[in-house]
């Protein structure tokens, strides 16, 4: 295709070509979009005399980009509201412009978000989140518990928190999971009833002390968030699904999905995350890994913030947790 006009529209582009678009922009945006970038690339140099993505026609656009485009012109890759030209890059790190349009790289929501958990600095969480989802208002809960104490937020039923640290490269107290059914949830009042409408983000830092040895036929340990009685999603070891792997897993209405890590299962502090936005699914990361798409059906999580080790048969080892937190957009002021 020669150039791409979008005005007003939600959607996605990926594995396509736009040339020839001469002095027009290859993509040119309008209004209030949402536009995903995934996939497939979204290519094209050849008689592009202007730019690849022009936002300067957009207000209050979202761009997300899940597989980074190339598409490109004689003057950079993206204009900015303001007329600045930045390259996908820059992008995809992250920006908010003068007219509000929001670039989110997707790639980087573990990795924004992993220093600010691990001080528990709330204001540097807040940012993170804004540059992450492009929102400003979350309700959020988190605890490194390196004062050996559950915060006021958080309940124990019925896990003991723990301290010396477990090697040096943190400090602190870390809540042991023990046995069937050990969890913490949020105190409080749930955050939402039903947060598949808005973004969210779950997550924390874990080791399992023995890795993949040891399990028992049927054991797994893992972080369940619970929608209900029959519905959760999860992060963590199963052994029916993969013995070398972390598994991300959802049984959504009955419907079991599930993807596998790129990460390997070892005796290491593993950050992990699950998070969600509506225009792309259900997404996992352990560690600072490109994030794995697990599901993009209508997916909630227990909005009381639920971390639980569930479902083994005949515990062996303990599961460890240093940190948790969980943050969902609020639609509120």
């Amino acid at each position: 295709m020669a150039n791409l006009s979008i005005t007003g529209t939600t959607g996605q582009i990926g594995g396509c070509t736009i040339a020839g678009a001469g002095a027009t922009p290859a993509i040119k945006l309008a209004g209030p979009c949402k536009i995903t970038f995934s996939q497939g690339v979204c290519a094209g140099t050849t008689g592009n005399n202007d730019v690849g993505l022009d936002l300067t026609a957009a207000a209050g656009a979202e761009v997300i980009i899940v597989t980074t485009p190339t598409v490109t012109g004689a003057l950079g890759d993206v204009r900015l509201a303001d007329g600045r030209i930045i390259t996908w890059a820059q992008a995809r790190a992250g920006i908010v412009d003068e007219a509000n349009n929001t670039i989110i790289g997707i790639v980087n929501v573990t990795k924004a978000l992993r220093p600010a958990v691990a001080v528990e600095n709330l204001d540097y969480f807040k940012g993170q989140l804004a540059l992450a989802f492009g929102q400003t208002r979350f309700a959020i809960a988190f605890d490194d518990f390196v004062d050996a104490v559950i915060g006021a937020k958080w309940q124990l039923n019925p896990p003991v928190v723990a301290a010396p640290s477990l090697d040096n490269s943190f400090s602190g107290g870390f809540v042991k999971f023990q046995s069937d059914g050990d969890l913490i949830y949020k105190a409080t009042n749930p955050f939402l009833p039903a947060p598949r409408a808005v973004k969210w983000a779950i997550g924390g830092r874990v080791i399992f002390p023995s890795g993949a040895a040891g399990l028992n036929a049927g054991e797994e340990r893992f972080i369940a968030l619970r929608a209900d009685g029959s519905n959760y999603l999860a992060v963590g070891l199963f052994k029916d699904i993969s013995t070398t792997k972390f598994v991300f897993k959802t049984i959504v209405g009955g419907v079991v999905v599930s993807a596998l890590s790129t990460v390997s299962l070892d005796a290491n502090i593993h950050d992990w995350m699950l998070f969600w936005n509506p225009a792309t699914g259900l997404w996992g990361s352990i560690d600072e890994e490109q994030p794995v798409l697990v599901t993009a059906t209508a997916t909630d999580l227990y909005s009381g913030a639920v971390f639980e080790r569930h479902g083994l048969t005949t515990p062996t080892n303990n599961m460890l947790i240093d940190a948790v937190f969980c943050a969902i957009q609020s639609t509120g002021v």
